[in-house]
């Protein structure tokens, strides 16, 4: 068991070298289009967007629950079906308390965490997805004024990312967007009223309600005066007046609303913010909560469902380090709700956190596995139950089988740094250095760091050694690499 720990261990802080040493890899020299021409076509806005993914990988603290991470994902795509963009979308989840989300060319969608902590319901934080996905869609990153022609990628990436919903630009970069606060402001409230009515739009396509849109704006109204946001990105009274006109001129139905052709469920929102917001408690503060819910069960039952009690209580007792006690709330739920994403996974999970303190127990571990299979059959691409499926197979000490998983979703997680993460994880379980150069390249890529992602597939090219799939392999991730970078070698 000890031997095991370590390598836990090792697994846990792989990966933490890269994120703790951001700042060393600036995002290098990638060949852009005219941001002031109307005429960039797809395939330049993709670039722009790989270039400001780069930036946020960087910069940012990525959150990297993959539950949260699915969750935002899987209704923003969803969205997108109902706002029609050209491009796949790429979703970011921010690490950060501020309430925010942005969107950039390219289909990057930007969410912080604390839009989620804040949002009272899932129409709120639903509310601001399609709002963002209506910029998109619209095209308004190209239509700001001239002046934003003379300023570089970076710092209208940074800008973005600080207002995105009104929320102040950092310090740091107050300075970065050349342009005047008049223009600005004329900018924010010609392309606001456009992006809330199309994205008014989107959210009643897809079965959402609209009314989300102006109770998040009246939230947003009340806060304190002074900050920037009221300047950049202003919540005014005629853009929650727009908005209440459209609700009261056209009859919404309930049934309209709930008409979602969707997998995830309405009580998904609720499961993903009780872990957002558990994700920044102290070992105190669990054990506090867990005493708390446990005393007034009753009380809280009455004020929330009993599902939503004991998914608290069953994720507050894994956070305790007591996965014994949390299975008997996750097996609960789970003969409740066998198809629930959120509800299959903590019952999986519980089952293999039992197993790790059972001396890895193969029957909780099959017994887990099972349990992703029922769900992947029905939801083959889902991000994190493949993510927890890999790591079973790590834990009967099959790697390979492991990566075997992760390949599984390949295609879809292309420029996903927590996909690069676990891949880089196993990896390095291995003794191939071929694979390991090769991965690392693409962290190292991910990071915007592109001449020493290139010096890592050089590394790997010198392990070659005549193996055509290697070759191959190596040759995919040099096409990969060029593609962002603007190479046509």
């Amino acid at each position: 068991m000890k031997k095991l720990y370590c390598l836990q261990i090792f697994l846990l802080f792989s990966f933490s070298y890269i994120y703790a040493n951001y700042d060393s890899f600036a995002v290098e020299s990638i060949e852009l289009p005219d941001l002031g021409s109307s005429q960039i076509n797809i395939a330049e806005e993709i670039k722009i967007g790989q270039s400001a993914l780069r930036y946020i990988y960087g910069r940012e603290s990525i959150y990297l629950d993959t539950e949260v991470y699915t969750y935002i994902k899987e209704v923003t795509n969803y969205l997108n079906s109902y706002a029609h963009i050209d491009y796949p979308i790429t979703t970011i989840v921010i690490d950060n308390p501020q309430i925010n989300a942005f969107a950039i060319p390219g289909g990057i969608i930007g969410i912080h965490t604390g839009l989620i902590s804040n949002s009272s319901n899932e129409d709120e934080l639903i509310s601001v997805i399609a709002h963002e996905l209506a910029h998109l869609k619209q095209k308004h990153f190209f239509r700001f004024s001239s002046e934003t022609q003379q300023v570089g990628i970076t710092s209208i990436v940074a800008a973005l990312i600080g207002i995105g919903i009104g929320i102040p630009v950092a310090p740091a970069l107050g300075g970065a967007i050349a342009y005047s606060s008049e223009q600005r402001l004329s900018y924010s409230r010609e392309h606001e009223l456009e992006a809330d009515s199309v994205g008014y739009e989107i959210m009643l396509n897809a079965g959402f309600d609209p009314k989300g849109s102006v109770s998040l704006l009246r939230k947003l109204r009340s806060y304190p005066s002074h900050l920037e946001y009221l300047s950049t990105h202003p919540v005014t009274s005629n853009r929650i007046v727009a908005i209440e006109n459209r609700i009261n001129n056209f009859n919404i139905s309930n049934e309209s609303i709930n008409n979602r052709q969707i997998s995830i469920g309405r009580s998904d929102f609720s499961y993903t913010k009780i872990k957002v917001n558990f994700s920044s408690l102290s070992d105190v503060d669990v054990k506090e909560n867990i005493e708390n819910i446990s005393k007034a069960k009753g009380v809280a039952i009455q004020k929330e469902h009993e599902d939503l009690v004991d998914y608290k209580l069953a994720w507050l007792y894994l956070l305790d380090d007591n996965p014994k006690e949390a299975l008997i709330y996750a097996q609960r739920l789970y003969k409740k709700n066998p198809e629930g994403s959120f509800i299959s996974y903590l019952y999986a999970k519980s089952l293999v956190e039992h197993s790790k303190v059972s001396d890895l127990d193969a029957d909780l571990l099959n017994q887990a596995q099972n349990v992703i299979d029922r769900y992947l059959r029905l939801n083959p691409g889902n991000f994190s139950h493949h993510i927890l499926y890999a790591e079973i197979e790590y834990l009967k000490g099959d790697i390979s089988s492991a990566l075997s998983q992760l390949n599984k979703i390949n295609s879809d997680n292309q420029n996903n740094i927590i996909y690069w993460d676990y891949i880089y994880r196993y990896t390095l379980l291995l003794n191939s250095p071929f694979d390991r150069h090769l991965v690392y390249s693409r962290v190292l890529n991910l990071l915007g760091n592109f001449d020493k992602a290139i010096m890592q597939i050089s590394l790997a090219q010198e392990y070659v050694e005549g193996d055509l799939f290697k070759q191959s392999r190596l040759n995919k991730e040099l096409r990969f690499l060029n593609s962002v970078v603007g190479n046509s070698n």
